[in-house]
Protein backbone atom coordinates (compact mmCIF):
# COMPACT_ATOMS: atom_id res chain seq x y z
CA UNK A 1 0.00 0.00 0.00
CA UNK A 2 1.06 3.56 -0.90
CA UNK A 3 1.42 6.40 1.76
CA UNK A 4 1.74 9.14 -0.15
CA UNK A 5 3.01 11.64 2.52
CA UNK A 6 2.58 14.94 0.31
CA UNK A 7 -1.06 13.79 0.14
CA UNK A 8 -1.20 14.27 3.86
CA UNK A 9 1.16 17.86 3.47
CA UNK A 10 4.11 18.94 1.49
CA UNK A 11 5.55 20.50 4.27
CA UNK A 12 5.34 19.17 7.80
CA UNK A 13 6.89 21.71 9.76
CA UNK A 14 4.74 21.97 12.67
CA UNK A 15 5.11 18.77 15.78
CA UNK A 16 1.37 18.75 15.99
CA UNK A 17 1.25 17.99 12.29
CA UNK A 18 4.16 15.58 12.08
CA UNK A 19 1.90 13.33 15.03
CA UNK A 20 -1.00 13.61 13.04
CA UNK A 21 0.46 11.98 10.26
CA UNK A 22 2.08 9.13 12.50
CA UNK A 23 -1.09 8.50 13.83
CA UNK A 24 -2.46 8.25 10.21
CA UNK A 25 0.22 5.98 9.26
CA UNK A 26 -0.50 3.87 12.51
CA UNK A 27 -4.14 3.66 11.49
CA UNK A 28 -2.88 2.45 7.88
CA UNK A 29 -0.56 -0.07 9.40
CA UNK A 30 -3.22 -1.60 11.63
CA UNK A 31 -6.12 -1.81 8.74
CA UNK A 32 -2.99 -3.95 6.34
CA UNK A 33 -3.24 -7.29 5.70
CA UNK A 34 -0.05 -9.22 7.01
CA UNK A 35 2.54 -9.33 4.61
CA UNK A 36 2.00 -6.14 2.12
CA UNK A 37 4.32 -3.57 2.82
CA UNK A 38 3.23 0.26 3.92
CA UNK A 39 5.26 2.22 1.25
CA UNK A 40 5.91 5.82 2.85
CA UNK A 41 6.02 7.71 -0.64
CA UNK A 42 8.16 11.32 -0.34
CA UNK A 43 7.25 12.25 -4.07
CA UNK A 44 6.57 16.14 -3.89
CA UNK A 45 7.37 16.24 -0.04
CA UNK A 46 9.12 19.81 0.10
CA UNK A 47 10.80 19.80 3.44
CA UNK A 48 11.61 17.14 5.72
CA UNK A 49 11.92 17.85 9.52
CA UNK A 50 13.91 16.10 12.20
CA UNK A 51 10.32 15.68 13.95
CA UNK A 52 9.14 14.00 11.28
CA UNK A 53 12.41 11.80 10.65
CA UNK A 54 12.08 11.04 14.45
CA UNK A 55 8.96 9.72 14.75
CA UNK A 56 9.18 7.46 11.82
CA UNK A 57 12.10 6.26 13.03
CA UNK A 58 10.12 5.62 16.17
CA UNK A 59 7.34 3.99 14.52
CA UNK A 60 9.94 1.95 12.36
CA UNK A 61 11.24 0.33 15.76
CA UNK A 62 7.27 -0.95 16.50
CA UNK A 63 6.96 -2.33 13.53
CA UNK A 64 9.95 -4.02 13.87
CA UNK A 65 9.25 -4.99 16.98
CA UNK A 66 5.97 -6.45 16.00
CA UNK A 67 3.87 -4.14 17.68
CA UNK A 68 1.88 -4.46 14.22
CA UNK A 69 2.59 -8.39 13.41
CA UNK A 70 3.73 -9.03 10.25
CA UNK A 71 3.94 -5.73 8.49
CA UNK A 72 6.57 -4.08 6.76
CA UNK A 73 7.33 -0.33 5.79
CA UNK A 74 9.57 0.81 3.08
CA UNK A 75 11.32 4.36 2.45
CA UNK A 76 10.30 5.68 -1.29
CA UNK A 77 11.25 8.91 -3.16
CA UNK A 78 13.53 10.31 -0.73
CA UNK A 79 15.96 13.33 -2.02
CA UNK A 80 19.59 12.59 -1.47
CA UNK A 81 19.65 14.59 1.39
CA UNK A 82 17.06 13.04 3.12
CA UNK A 83 18.40 9.96 2.61
CA UNK A 84 21.89 10.67 4.00
CA UNK A 85 19.73 12.41 6.86
CA UNK A 86 17.63 9.14 7.59
CA UNK A 87 20.61 6.97 7.03
CA UNK A 88 22.58 8.80 9.89
CA UNK A 89 19.62 8.64 12.23
CA UNK A 90 19.11 5.07 11.83
CA UNK A 91 22.49 4.69 12.71
CA UNK A 92 21.74 6.34 15.46
CA UNK A 93 19.30 4.41 16.15
CA UNK A 94 20.94 0.97 15.74
CA UNK A 95 18.57 0.08 13.32
CA UNK A 96 18.15 -0.42 9.50
CA UNK A 97 15.60 0.11 6.11
CA UNK A 98 14.56 -0.14 3.17
CA UNK A 99 14.81 2.32 0.41
CA UNK A 100 13.31 2.12 -3.04
CA UNK A 101 13.98 4.81 -5.58
CA UNK A 102 15.02 3.65 -8.74
CA UNK A 103 16.19 0.52 -6.49
CA UNK A 104 16.01 -1.25 -3.44
CA UNK A 105 19.05 -0.48 -1.03
CA UNK A 106 19.50 -0.63 2.65
CA UNK A 107 20.08 2.30 5.04
CA UNK A 108 21.21 2.98 8.27
CA UNK A 109 23.19 0.61 10.76
CA UNK A 110 24.18 -2.52 9.23
CA UNK A 111 26.02 -4.49 12.07
CA UNK A 112 24.69 -8.13 11.77
CA UNK A 113 23.08 -7.95 8.10
CA UNK A 114 24.52 -10.10 5.31
CA UNK A 115 24.34 -7.46 2.20
CA UNK A 116 25.27 -9.95 -0.15
CA UNK A 117 22.44 -12.61 1.29
CA UNK A 118 20.00 -9.56 1.08
CA UNK A 119 21.04 -8.76 -2.21
CA UNK A 120 20.55 -12.68 -3.38
CA UNK A 121 16.89 -12.56 -2.24
CA UNK A 122 16.07 -8.96 -3.78
CA UNK A 123 17.66 -10.52 -6.81
CA UNK A 124 15.17 -13.67 -6.80
CA UNK A 125 11.43 -14.40 -6.15
CA UNK A 126 11.76 -16.66 -3.43
CA UNK A 127 14.51 -18.80 -2.18
CA UNK A 128 15.65 -21.01 0.15
CA UNK A 129 18.57 -21.28 2.46
CA UNK A 130 19.89 -23.91 0.68
CA UNK A 131 19.49 -22.14 -2.61
CA UNK A 132 21.29 -19.27 -0.83
CA UNK A 133 23.83 -21.59 0.73
CA UNK A 134 24.67 -23.18 -2.76
CA UNK A 135 24.77 -19.49 -4.74
CA UNK A 136 26.56 -18.16 -2.51
CA UNK A 137 29.05 -20.62 -1.11
CA UNK A 138 28.19 -20.57 2.59
CA UNK A 139 29.62 -23.58 3.83
CA UNK A 140 27.18 -24.29 7.00
CA UNK A 141 23.66 -24.10 6.16
CA UNK A 142 23.21 -23.34 9.81
CA UNK A 143 25.46 -19.93 9.43
CA UNK A 144 22.64 -19.12 6.13
CA UNK A 145 19.84 -20.01 8.47
CA UNK A 146 20.89 -17.46 11.11
CA UNK A 147 21.93 -14.63 8.97
CA UNK A 148 18.60 -15.30 7.14
CA UNK A 149 16.42 -14.82 10.76
CA UNK A 150 18.58 -11.76 11.57
CA UNK A 151 17.30 -10.61 8.13
CA UNK A 152 13.90 -11.67 8.77
CA UNK A 153 13.54 -10.22 12.45
CA UNK A 154 14.71 -6.78 11.57
CA UNK A 155 12.12 -6.87 9.24
CA UNK A 156 14.28 -6.55 5.81
CA UNK A 157 12.62 -10.09 4.04
CA UNK A 158 9.52 -12.15 4.40
CA UNK A 159 9.49 -14.99 4.78
CA UNK A 160 6.81 -18.17 3.81
CA UNK A 161 6.56 -21.63 4.54
CA UNK A 162 6.67 -24.11 1.67
CA UNK A 163 6.58 -27.57 3.03
CA UNK A 164 9.08 -28.36 5.41
CA UNK A 165 11.38 -25.24 4.65
CA UNK A 166 10.84 -21.85 4.10
CA UNK A 167 11.14 -19.27 1.39
CA UNK A 168 12.77 -15.97 1.83
CA UNK A 169 11.42 -13.29 -0.42
CA UNK A 170 12.29 -9.31 -0.74
CA UNK A 171 10.01 -6.41 0.74
CA UNK A 172 8.94 -5.09 -2.39
CA UNK A 173 7.07 -1.71 -2.72
CA UNK A 174 4.76 -2.86 -5.61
Amino acid sequence: MRYRIAEFSETLTRREQVVELCDDIIQKLNDLPDREPIVLDFSLVKFITPSLISLIISLWKRVVGEEFGEKFMVLYNLAKDDKDIFHAALCYADSAMILANSCLELIGDMKGIDKKIWGYICSSNGVSSENISDALSISSIYVCNNKLRELRKKKLVMRMKNGRSYLYFPISPA
